[in-house]
């Protein structure tokens, strides 16, 4: 995943920025339809979402929209003081995935986490990275420990060993 990341963050410099987990309790209604980032010319930031299991259709899977991070998809969704009715309308994918598939988008597009009808919990591992040189207008209260906010790259993730042995 490290090159694919590389590639649309702009580098190893790219900053982490959001590092949590989602969690779906069943029963748990639709998200409303939004993006993660308010539509700016240029990319800034990418997130990543994990399963930590199967996510099922009747989990909630988070429905992506493609093509919805321009400028006259945010308009028309700013317009239409969208909740999810004509976003929802329009060809959509589902991201139902297997334990350790991953979903990366850019976080101007539009989506939202789906109900929760199943009787599982749905759990999501997600990271973010600020796109090198971009600002990320959510930076100051991105989903990160105060004491790690703008502090690690991509390069120092690289850097870091996976499993420490200790004596």
């Amino acid at each position: 995943m490290g090159p694919v990341l590389e590639k649309v963050a702009g580098g190893n410099a790219a900053k982490l920025c959001e590092f949590a987990a989602l969690v779906s309790d069943p029963g748990s209604t639709r998200q409303p339809v939004h993006p993660d980032t308010n539509y700016r010319r240029d990319r800034c930031v990418v997130t990543t979402f994990v399963a930590l299991q199967d996510v099922e259709s009747d989990m909630g899977p988070t429905v992506f929209i493609p093509g919805s991070h321009t400028a006259r998809a945010h308009l028309a969704f700013k317009e239409a003081n969208e909740v999810g009715g004509p976003a929802l309308a329009a060809p959509n994918c589902v991201a139902t995935l297997r334990t350790g598939d991953v979903s990366m988008f850019d976080s101007r597009l539009l989506h939202c986490g789906g109900g929760n009808s199943s009787n599982k919990r749905r759990v999501l591992f997600y990271f973010s990275f600020e796109v090198s040189g971009k600002e990320n207008p959510n930076s100051g209260f991105s989903s990160i420990r105060d004491e790690l906010r703008g502090t690690l790259t991509l390069q120092d993730l690289r850097n870091q060993p996976i499993v420490e042995t200790v004596s």
